[in-house]
């Protein structure tokens, strides 16, 4: 691949690149549509925050990350390794001694996207860090090449083939609303669910729910509707039930047609997640009543924690003492 590189002069005078990428809550819809696979993640405001040094002392890649989640830390550590040797080979450079740190606030193998979000910002950090900008298309190229891939890593909520990484669709920004995540006992490896032999099968029987879905979801984020979005992500869990069922699912569907407040139900279509899309102001004593009537349910769910949704994307800082992240916007 032809790119104009930064000369050794320009990498010494950057020092370094700190980016980041959003996880997601599951996604609002996934499914296959005219013989395309699709999902449109939940972006959420926790990160996968990745910082790229060149050590000029030293002509090894070095990877390290940092976690409080639990989770095969080595296993996506691998993986993010696995990219930046790709990224360098795309632009014909060697392993010449290069220090990326992975900070993430994200689960494993929960439905967060958590390999999603190291890997793109891996990828996005080295990426500035040699060139000065961003390639969107390479980025996904890569990543599909490693596992299947999340959207949360492009601007604004997109439709996105997770497999192949093309068929990408902007469907607008994320109005304001929070979400109550909750985790069902369990981890799943999403590469291992993509590959099931019943897969398939199961998608095609539910294209009629999910066609119905994805109009929902449509509308809602070009209206900023946030009851049709919620609308649709519930139809398209419900749809999911028969191929991951979550033993909790009735019982947020009951809360979310009981309530104003709530707008709907979000699932991690690979995943254990299952959260509430809710208003901004959704008041803390609903939450701990729902938090005590689930506990007497006796479903093996768990409250983790309220986030915000968000549209997604790659971020960075401009300078190291800055606070202020900025945003690239993907080119498609």
């Amino acid at each position: 691949m032809q790119v104009q590189l930064l000369s050794q002069e320009q990498i010494k005078d950057l020092d370094q690149v700190t980016v980041r990428v959003p996880g997601s809550c599951g996604e609002l819809i996934q499914g296959e549509l005219a013989g395309q696979n699709f999902l449109l993640s939940c972006p959420i405001n926790l990160y996968s925050k990745v910082k790229v040094n060149k050590t000029f002392d030293s002509a090894e890649l070095s990877l390290s990350k940092k976690s409080l989640a639990e989770g095969n830390k080595a296993s996506a550590l691998e993986l993010s390794k696995q990219a930046a040797q790709l990224l360098l080979a795309e632009f014909g450079l060697s392993e010449q001694g290069y220090q990326i740190t992975i900070n993430s606030e994200l689960l494993v193998g929960e439905g967060m996207a958590s390999s999603t979000a190291d890997i793109t910002a891996v990828l996005a950090a080295l990426s500035i860090f040699l060139t000065g900008e961003i390639s969107f298309d390479l980025l996904a190229k890569i990543a599909v090449k490693l596992e299947p891939t999340d959207s949360v890593f492009l601007s604004k909520l997109t439709l996105f083939n997770h497999l192949t990484g093309q068929r990408r669709l902007k469907l607008g920004t994320a109005p304001s609303a929070d979400l109550l995540i909750f985790r069902e006992l369990g981890q799943i490896n999403s590469r291992t669910f993509n590959q099931a032999k019943n897969l398939v099968q199961l998608r095609a029987a539910k294209k009629k729910q999910v066609k119905r879905a994805l109009t929902l979801i449509k509308q809602g984020i070009e209206q900023q509707n946030l009851n049709l979005i919620g609308q649709g992500s519930t139809l398209s869990s419900q749809a999911h039930q028969m191929i991951l069922p979550k033993r909790s699912f009735q019982f947020f569907q009951r809360r979310a047609a009981a309530e104003t407040e709530i707008y709907g139900v979000v699932t991690a279509h690979s995943g254990t997640l299952i959260a509430l899309l809710v208003r901004e102001d959704y008041p803390e004593t609903k939450l701990a009543k729902l938090i005590k009537d689930l506990k007497q349910q006796q479903l093996g769910v768990q409250f983790w924690r309220r986030t915000k949704f968000i549209s997604g994307g790659i971020e960075r800082k401009r300078y190291n003492a800055d606070s202020t992240w900025w945003q690239y916007t993907s080119d498609s």
